[in-house]
């Protein structure tokens, strides 16, 4: 984008809008290959985030964040290190300094804000938190003083979080439990949300206005064109990130299954169905359920308690958590969306920790219970500090490293030719999709050449395929075994489950067709494909995974089938 080489031109300030919602967006992206061949017709992915877009537009113009990315990383260093500030303001002036203390330091660790941090192009989150941060403990401020001038100034911070992208929408949840739960009689209460539900409404209707939204795929859903589908994504997505705050039940899981699951113990503790995927998801699904129980009662119990530790702020904090989680399901569950209700839970453990650990000095009451505490606080230290902490400096190496092989993995792939300028890549096998749709950018920076095309025709890399020459331009794939621990085609980023790939669809690319010829549990397991051209023109470029790189393919002769390992990288 910075380069002028994206296939939609897009001004710095809306660089976030990777599929528009424009035909014309869609073709020229279909045209190029960056939108896969079984994207949705309608697919849209536009998120309005000016703020990120022009500090994007910043690191490279003048810091030159290309070729010194280490500044890009102190860039989002300094958005970090606001929203922890932030946070400590806001819990220094709710809960008494100890208990504020700890729960800053446990928000530190969470392993939920490696993601934001590492990966710069979703600063967007830090930034849009952060503002949202500051403008709560400013909006109490507010209120302690009857100041205007701070109500004023809060809602400023709430637009800037909006500007920076939708993830503001979330942490406002907190605002809602803060006048709620507030003082005076309900309508007085209900009043003051009266400015904030305009500033998402004006921010809803420009956004609208303007062309931005969600639609067509499996990963990202809009509550407004989809409400049916939305409340079906809660019912599992809200109790995996409670399982992911409460008992550090990683949201992964969904996608990869148990960390554990290759290990002999682990695979003779329990029984086969429990560690396959579908018993993985249960597991994470019933943990969340037991995890929302337990926050309910937390809320009550907050209720009754003395008020002498804080316990009616942390009450309206935890209920704002709660409710955060609403409108973080609205996307894909991964860890980096518990950064904004973990400032509560984080909290709340810390309360909890330090009540045990108060029973454990204690010299009254029964032995057994002072051991109890004890274990509760040993669990919460393994929980929210140890667990954590680990995932964190796992998950920051895990960052740092795959740029650097995905790099690799297309800077030396075996592509017959050292210029791609004027070819068409297509890769048939490869256990990342990600690196596969930068080849035209990662060659560019390289500077070898730019191929006038390149997609990936088939996600099913991490498994078996059986190609087979059916004519001059046209082959067959066909995938053996269909079962996977993501869903390739239909449920994907780029198409949803309510919009299935059906035997005879016929899809039309710039390069070729591609007819769908059986279906095998909701996912095409048997394409054909037809080229413009023949597959043996040296134009054409196909490209296979084996265990070091990608490799070219070399097609066999019509009517024989080669077999396509399963990718072994990168």
């Amino acid at each position: 984008m910075e380069n002028g080489i994206y296939p939609v031109q897009l001004p710095i300030w809306d660089m976030f809008n990777w599929v528009g919602g424009t035909n014309a967006e869609r073709v020229a992206l279909f045209r190029s290959g960056r939108l896969p061949w079984w994207a949705a017709s309608n697919v849209h992915l536009g998120v309005l985030r000016p703020l990120p877009s022009v500090l994007t537009h910043f690191d490279y113009a003048t810091l030159d964040g290309l070729h010194h990315p280490w500044r890009m990383h102190v860039h989002s260093l300094l958005w970090w290190l606001l929203l922890v500030a932030g946070v400590a303001v806001l819990l220094g002036t709710l809960l008494p300094l100890p208990l504020a203390a700890i729960s800053v330091g446990l928000y530190a660790l969470d392993d939920g804000h490696v993601v934001p941090f590492a990966w710069a192009a979703n600063r967007s989150e830090l930034i849009a938190f952060a503002f949202v941060v500051w403008a709560l403990w400013v909006e109490i401020l507010a209120q302690r003083r009857g100041s205007t001038a701070l109500r004023v100034l809060s809602g400023a911070l709430v637009l800037l979080g909006l500007a920076s992208g939708e993830h503001a929408l979330a942490p406002l949840t907190y605002f809602v439990a803060l006048f709620l739960l507030g003082s005076g009689s309900l309508w007085q209460r209900a009043r003051k949300l009266v400015p904030l539900v305009v500033l998402v409404l004006v921010y809803s209707a420009v956004r609208a206005r303007l062309g931005y939204g969600i639609a067509g795929s499996g990963f990202y859903i809009d509550p407004l064109s989809e409400p049916v589908r939305y409340v079906e994504a809660c019912l599992t997505r809200v109790p995996i990130l409670l399982g992911e705050l409460v008992f550090s039940a990683s949201s992964e899981w969904w996608f990869w299954g148990y960390p554990w699951e290759h290990q002999a113990w682990f695979r003779e503790l329990l029984p086969q169905a429990a560690w396959e995927q579908s018993g993985v998801r249960v597991a994470l699904v019933s943990l969340g359920i037991v995890a929302g129980l337990l926050s309910l009662a937390a809320v009550r119990w907050l209720a009754q308690a003395d008020g002498r530790l804080g316990e009616r702020n942390l009450r309206w904090l935890l209920l704002g958590a709660l409710a955060s989680l609403i409108p973080l399901s609205g996307t894909i569950v991964l860890g980096r969306m518990t950064v904004a209700p973990a400032i509560a839970f984080n909290a709340l453990l810390a309360y909890v920790a330090w009540r045990a650990g108060q029973r454990v000095l204690e010299r009254s009451g029964a032995l057994w219970q002072r051991i109890g505490a004890g274990l509760v606080v040993l669990l919460i230290v393994e929980l929210a500090v140890i667990e954590p902490a680990m995932r964190s400096r796992a998950g920051a190496h895990y960052m740092h490293g795959v740029t650097h092989v995905e790099r690799r993995w297309v800077e030396e792939a075996d592509y017959g030719t050292d210029d791609l300028s004027g070819k068409y890549v297509f890769v048939l096998s490869s256990r990342d999709m990600a690196s596969q749709f930068s080849i035209p950018y990662i060659m560019h920076a390289a500077g070898r050449g730019m191929p006038e095309f390149a997609t990936l025709l088939s996600p099913m890399g991490e498994k078996v395929q059986f190609l087979t020459r059916t004519g001059d331009n046209s082959f067959e794939l066909l995938f053996p075994i269909m079962i996977t621990r993501v869903e390739p085609f239909n449920g994907s980023v780029y198409r949803p489950v309510n919009d299935p790939l059906r035997a005879g669809d016929t899809i039309s690319s710039v390069m070729f067709d591609v007819t769908v010829l059986r279906v095998e549990r909701g996912q095409p397991s048997h394409l054909r494909f037809v080229f413009r051209r023949p597959v043996d023109d040296p134009s054409l470029i196909f490209m296979v995974a084996n265990e070091h790189r990608l490799q070219r393919l070399e097609m066999p002769p019509i009517g024989e089938r080669v077999n396509i390992r399963a990718a072994a990288g990168p």
